[in-house]
């Protein structure tokens, strides 16, 4: 049970470091204009989808890594979790727009999820250790 802890939590992490460090790049790439802060284009908003979504296949993946059984289980509770941080956190007030934040919400489970089957499919199609291939 510790195990599948420690994967919960490090997947967490680590997707959290991804998407922290892809916002970082998007403000320094595409700095925001003079005055208040504004919602980002519908474009911005569909590229940072879908790299989020890279971001929590990421996590997905390390979870199911660390967790080294039941893959793609971990990884699912792993977007499970990530998902309902996002809808307790859609009443928050901020400059993104509640249909960004609900697909935000939406593809954490999928994206994790996807994450812990590449790690299965991959883990199945090695050899056992000791076994010359």
């Amino acid at each position: 049970m510790g195990r599948s802890i420690l994967a919960i939590v490090v997947g967490y992490l680590v997707t959290g470091i991804l998407v922290a460090v892809r916002s970082a790049c998007m403000t320094a790439l595409i700095p925001a204009g003079p005055g208040p802060p504004t919602s980002p284009s519908i474009s911005l908003q569909v590229v940072s989808l879908v790299l989020d979504f890279g971001c929590a296949m990421i996590g997905g993946y390390i979870t199911a890594w660390i967790a080294q059984r039941n893959e793609v289980r971990h990884a699912l509770i792993l977007g499970l979790i990530m998902t309902l941080i996002g809808i307790a956190l859609l009443g928050m007030p901020g400059t993104l727009p509640l249909t960004y934040r609900i697909a935000l919400a939406i593809i954490a489970t999928p994206g994790a999820a996807l994450g812990g089957m590449i790690r299965e499919r991959q883990k199945r199609s090695q050899p056992p250790a000791g076994v010359a291939a």
